[in-house]
């Protein structure tokens, strides 16, 4: 209810980025993981920089672990394009993000290959709808992308 109507007044986005950066909580991965009768995903917050702005762009995402490492998801719902944050990476695999109030540097790298399928059938496992939205996606292979901590 609460997610339908943040969407409705167009606040989910704002509201769903505040509550992740502060408080560890994602009413997007409560709400479309109970629609998919998983367990919620943990979600961060990610630091881009702007392809073309060079503006900071902070966006949240579902992230699953992969070791040390982070591993992040570029179907955007299966829709015909990359999301504007793997465009951002692409262009500049500098990052940052933060998990529970902490801020990491990481560097972004896409995954392919054997890897690319051994982490793809652990995170549509973890979240089953990836698959869809790989066959709405078509020509498109969703991105699969492990971000690595960066030590200073």
């Amino acid at each position: 209810m609460l997610f339908n109507l943040l969407n409705r007044v167009n606040l989910l986005r704002p509201v769903e980025a505040f509550l992740v950066r502060w408080f560890d909580f994602s009413i997007v991965s409560r709400h479309v993981c109970g629609q998919a009768g998983v367990p919620p995903v943990p979600t961060f917050t990610i630091t881009t920089i702007g392809r073309t702005s060079g503006d900071l762009v902070a966006t949240p995402l579902f992230y699953f672990r992969d070791g040390d490492a982070y591993v992040v998801i570029g179907s955007v719902g299966g829709a015909p394009q990359h999301p504007s944050w793997f465009q951002n990476l692409a262009a500049d695999p500098q990052a940052w993000v933060r998990v529970r109030r902490s801020r990491r540097s990481v560097r972004a790298e896409v995954v392919t290959g054997e890897e690319r399928a051994s982490l793809w059938d652990r995170v549509t496992k973890a979240y089953p709808p990836y698959v869809e939205y790989q066959e709405r996606a078509q020509a498109r292979e969703i991105p699969v992308v492990r971000l690595r901590s960066v030590r200073s």
